[in-house]
């Protein structure tokens, strides 16, 4: 926009943080319902309101979720109304290339054995069978969902199929949902 009006001179500040919010399905945000509240919103908001112009801030549960992707440089604290300690805070600098994919063999599976077997059980049913199944993983982020598939996957002996007669898929969905459309 600043582009194409050069009299415009907008900038942004924008802060991010992770947790719980309570969500209003339904809000009219035109009738001045609102559509989400809590500690979390706050928080965004006062990290918002603290990031350099034209700049991106991030929380410490954000940091540590995206560290790998994102080049992050120190900031200072923020200071937060509601809040009894300064929030420690990291300053986006760039996305970072990605240039291998997480594997397995670098992680352990820790406290996810019984699902893995469960869905060892289901694929070895498959096999035998040459009947179709589904497996749903299903749960809140950073439970393990993703390093379970990766375990199961990284078992050829038990995953692959004899000449081709099963197949293996995996997919991924959003954790956001659908984007609304207008």
């Amino acid at each position: 926009m600043n582009a194409a009006d050069e009299w415009l001179e907008l900038d942004i500040r924008i802060g991010i943080t992770t947790g719980e919010a309570l969500v209003v399905l339904g809000a009219r945000a035109t009738e001045g319902e609102g559509m989400a509240s809590g500690d979390v919103m706050n928080t965004a908001a006062r990290l918002q309101s603290a990031a350099p112009v034209n700049g991106i801030i991030v929380g410490e549960l954000t940091y540590r979720a995206t560290r790998g992707a994102i080049e992050y440089r120190d900031a200072e604290s923020v200071a937060a109304k509601g809040k009894s300690e300064p929030v420690p805070v990291w300053e986006v600098v760039s996305a970072r290339e990605v240039t291998e994919r997480r594997t397995a063999a670098r992680r352990p599976l820790i406290g996810r054995t019984a699902e893995l077997k469960d869905l060892l059980v289901l694929w070895d049913d498959v096999r035998r069978g040459l009947r179709p199944a589904l497996a749903t993983v299903v749960g809140p982020p950073g439970i393990g969902k993703t390093r379970l598939v990766e375990e199961l996957i990284a078992q050829p002996d038990r995953t692959q199929a004899p000449s081709g007669a099963a197949v293996f898929r995996t997919a991924r969905a959003s954790p956001t949902g659908p984007l609304p459309t207008s």
